[in-house]
């Protein structure tokens, strides 16, 4: 029964990733880069949890690289988002979220890969750089 609520434990985290990443994507396209930016960072953490699950009990048999693909496109997602916030407004609603962003890229760190941690650097120093 373990390995059954490991698996399952695993597969509820990917589906809160496709969820956030479904979120996400509705608003880029209605242009809210705020929430947008936050829901790539929220797909990122489940998609990047998950692939840490699956690695470490060899649920998968993908190369190694590609455990973390999808929690890396998400980043790269997030950040392209980061990007697009310009205006006043927009920062402000960003501070808003800013301490819940945090706690997700704290948790998105702690994944043991290397190019997810670079990521989450960047994207730290470039929201620090925004709201300075």
């Amino acid at each position: 029964y373990r390995i059954d609520l490991k698996e399952t434990k695993t597969e509820l985290k990917l589906a809160k990733g496709n969820l956030s990443t479904a979120i996400a994507l509705h608003f880029e396209k209605e242009k809210d880069y705020v929430n947008a930016f936050f829901y790539f960072i929220s797909a990122s953490k489940g998609h990047g949890e998950s692939s840490e699950e699956k690695k470490e009990s060899n649920i998968t048999n993908n190369p190694e690289k590609k455990h973390y693909e999808t929690c890396i496109t998400n980043l790269n997602l997030a950040s392209k988002n980061l990007k697009k916030i310009t205006t006043d407004p927009d920062k402000e609603k960003l501070k808003t979220k800013v301490d819940s962003v945090k706690k997700l890229m704290n948790d998105i760190h702690k994944l043991n890969e290397d190019e997810v941690k670079n990521l989450v650097s960047t994207i730290r120093y470039e929201l620090l750089t925004l709201l300075a």
